[in-house]
């Protein structure tokens, strides 16, 4: 389960922002030579931990080398996206991005719920596994991202 601290939600806030920001200017920004000219994956995990970008900076760099192979090959259905590198590189940072951080949190949010709804208890259980609490202020964090994201894709 992904850890809920006050220190990650608004780490997971910045991220929100920081996707926002990085795809709306990701043609813009890819000319210039700050840290705009890195993959957007190296963006969206600048300030993730350590044990949450090694999954996700493994699994882009084994997609993209699947990428590469696929478009290697002379029979491919694809040939017309090579011409689009930077948009399909910037799609495949933003799945694996939610699949490995978003959708944990959507998932903890609806886990939430569905919980309080089932038993009744009208905003007034937590959650403990381990050291982690989720509770109604986590959660209304934690769906507030969840949100942003959503209003932004």
């Amino acid at each position: 389960m992904l850890e809920i601290y006050t220190d990650n939600i608004s780490i997971f806030n910045y991220l929100l922002y920081y996707f926002r920001e990085a795809v709306a200017n990701w043609e813009l920004h890819q000319k210039s030579s700050n840290i705009w000219d890195s993959h957007l994956i190296n963006i969206l995990t600048s300030r993730l931990p350590g044990n949450v970008t090694r999954p996700i900076y493994l699994e882009y760099d084994s997609r993209r080398r699947e990428i590469d192979r696929i478009w290697a090959n002379a029979e491919n259905h694809y040939q017309m996206l090579q011409s689009y590198v930077s948009t399909v590189e910037a799609l495949l940072a933003i799945s694996i991005f939610y699949r490995h951080v978003m959708g944990h949190m959507q998932g903890a949010v609806s886990f939430y719920k569905s919980v309080n709804r089932n038993f009744g208890m009208m905003n007034e259980c937590a959650i403990k596994v381990g050291k982690i609490v989720l509770d109604n202020k986590q959660q209304k964090h934690l769906f507030s991202a969840v949100i942003k994201l959503y209003r932004f894709t």
